[in-house]
């Protein structure tokens, strides 16, 4: 609606998603203390200083692992608490050791500013990153927002609203006893969510699509590789029934979801034939 605002005359939005795949042979093991992880970077309003204070305010034997970005005047915060071990700074690392960071860790903790009530439609890529990673997520967001509603709904983790130092002790408590008690088994999703939450691309055909183009698309497929599942529907009108024909493309197959990849398909086999999902 912004941008509308701004006068651009055609707006489109293409949805984060999940990539399980990308969790393929990483695995969990169980630690001998809690391991609360965040990965990413700092701009903006972001600040873990909330969950510093509330971890340092605590009981909690719990280690925050930050990997990434962490501002220095952060890091200076930080000491004045004296949480020590308790806290882990971690740089920059190739995507494949976060993600295994990730998997290993017993929660993970996302952090997403109020920033004057902007934050609330904010379903950033790290939402869906750490919902593959199936463990728990301690969630500091705004707790009417998009990331707050999508965790509830996959039962992942707890929201916490961003600088509610108070609730956000009382969830590290929560996940302490947990812990303790040996209930953070991980958050595995159910196959009806991953496929909805699958970052994954829908191809639409009518019924009586000739051969010559089912052949042309995967032609088209096979120039725009890339790592996207696809899956194709026919769309079939039988009298007063309307019936709808699901396929998912075979796994050798992944496309690149450029903008001409979507022309390209749309103009073989008409507009609105492409949707990507999340």
């Amino acid at each position: 609606e912004e941008l509308r605002a701004l006068g651009a005359a055609r707006v489109e939005t293409i949805s984060n998603g999940c990539d399980f795949e990308d969790f393929a042979g990483l695995e969990y093991t169980r630690s001998t203390r809690l391991r609360i992880t965040h990965t990413g970077s700092f701009f903006g309003r972001r600040s873990p200083r909330p969950i510093l204070e509330a971890l340092a305010g605590s009981d909690v034997d719990a280690v925050l692992r930050f990997v990434g970005d962490f501002r220095a005047a952060d890091r200076d915060f930080a000491q004045t608490l004296g949480l020590g071990d308790r806290l882990e700074l971690h740089p920059y690392l190739p995507r494949r050791e976060v993600l295994a960071i990730q998997k290993d860790s017993e929660a993970l903790l996302l952090l997403i500013p109020d920033s004057g009530g902007r934050g609330r439609a904010v379903l950033s890529a790290k939402v869906f990153e750490y919902l593959a990673a199936e463990r728990p997520i301690l969630a500091a967001v705004p707790t009417d927002g998009a990331a707050a509603d999508l965790i509830r709904e996959t039962g992942a983790g707890t929201g916490v609203a961003p600088d509610d130092v108070d609730g956000l002790r009382a969830a590290l408590e929560n996940l302490d006893a947990d812990y303790r008690g040996g209930r953070l088994n991980g958050t595995p999703l159910s196959p009806a969510l991953k496929e909805r939450l699958s970052r994954g691309v829908r191809i639409r055909l009518k019924g009586t699509c000739p051969r010559e183009t089912i052949e042309a698309l995967w032609e088209l497929m096979a120039i725009h590789r890339g790592d996207r599942p696809v899956a194709v529907e026919v769309e079939m009108n039988g009298g007063s029934r309307h019936v709808i024909v699901r396929a998912e493309v075979t796994q050798s197959i992944r496309v690149r979801t450029s903008e001409q990849f979507v022309a390209d398909v749309e103009q073989l086999c008409g507009p609105g034939s492409v949707t990507i999902h999340s």
